[in-house]
C-alpha cells in the first residue's frame, strides 16, 4: 500500500495512518512512512489512508484490493526401475 504520492499544500509535514476496513484480518507493517504491507490470503481487503497535516487538518480515502490464488499445476512424476543380475 503506498501513499507517498501524498502532500499538504502548504507543505506542511504530513503523517499516514493505514487502517483496514474490510476483508479478512491482516497485520499491517508499516515499511517507511507512507507505505504499508501485508500478507494476505485469498480474499477482498479494504484499506483507509489518512493523512494529517501538522496543524490537524486531514484527508482519508480507501483503497480495495483483491488477492487471488497463484495457479498451481501439480508437479509430474517420471520414474525408472532398474534391476541388476538375474537369480
Amino acid at each position: 500500500l503506498d501513499g507517498m504520492a501524498s502532500y499538504d499544500a502548504e507543505s506542511d509535514p504530513i503523517s499516514f495512518s493505514w487502517v483496514q476496513t474490510e476483508g479478512p484480518d491482516v497485520a499491517l507493517s508499516e515499511d517507511e512512512p507512507g507505505r504499508s504491507s501485508f500478507r494476505a490470503t485469498p480474499g477482498k481487503y479494504t484499506f483507509e489512508l489518512t493523512v494529517t497535516d501538522a496543524y490537524g487538518a486531514a484527508s482519508s480515502q480507501e483503497t480495495r484490493v483483491n488477492v487471488t490464488s497463484e495457479p498451481n499445476t501439480a508437479p509430474e512424476v517420471h520414474m525408472s526401475v532398474y534391476a541388476e543380475g538375474a537369480e
